[in-house]
């Protein structure tokens, strides 16, 4: 479902689309699932909400942050083209424990303690067969080391 929601969550996008596209990928029955994705979309919102919040109270706190926004090179490039500054697995793992506190702390503050589980990394060794089996050995192209569990009491 998660590679399906990443291929068609675009400027059209529609949880009844994404429905349909799920049931038919994963061949459900349509009744197990109807309705029910367009229940998360409060929480995608409110996630929306607290991205929002977090830029401006950026902004409130440093006068120049657009301007340091800009200073970053923005590349458009396939998803094939993004790679990781590191090359060797240990650094990745290193920089993506940093980022993750980073990020996890700023999450907290808006979502909540109980709200967000930010001590979640990729396994080691699905993170070492992946890198062997899809990206030939090449660990820069990894992407998806750091990782969050957003917790909710209700869907």
């Amino acid at each position: 479902m998660y590679h399906v929601a990443q291929k068609h969550a675009d400027a059209n996008f529609s949880w009844n689309e994404l429905e349909q596209k799920t049931t038919t990928k994963i061949n459900l029955d349509k009744a197990c699932i109807k309705g029910k994705l367009d229940s998360l979309q409060q929480h995608v919102q409110k996630l929306e909400l607290a991205y929002k919040e977090i830029i401006e109270g950026e902004r409130l706190k440093n006068t120049k942050f657009d301007e340091i926004v800009q200073w970053f090179p923005r590349i458009a490039a396939d998803k094939e083209d993004l790679r990781q500054k590191g090359k060797h697995l240990d650094e990745i793992y290193a920089q993506a424990k940093q980022v993750q506190y980073i990020l996890g702390e700023l999450l907290k503050i808006k979502l909540g303690d109980k709200a967000i589980d930010p001590r979640v990394l990729k396994e080691r060794d699905k993170a070492e067969k992946k890198i062997r089996n899809k990206y030939a050995n090449d660990s820069s192209k990894i992407r998806d080391v750091s990782r969050f569990r957003l917790v909710f009491s209700s869907i």
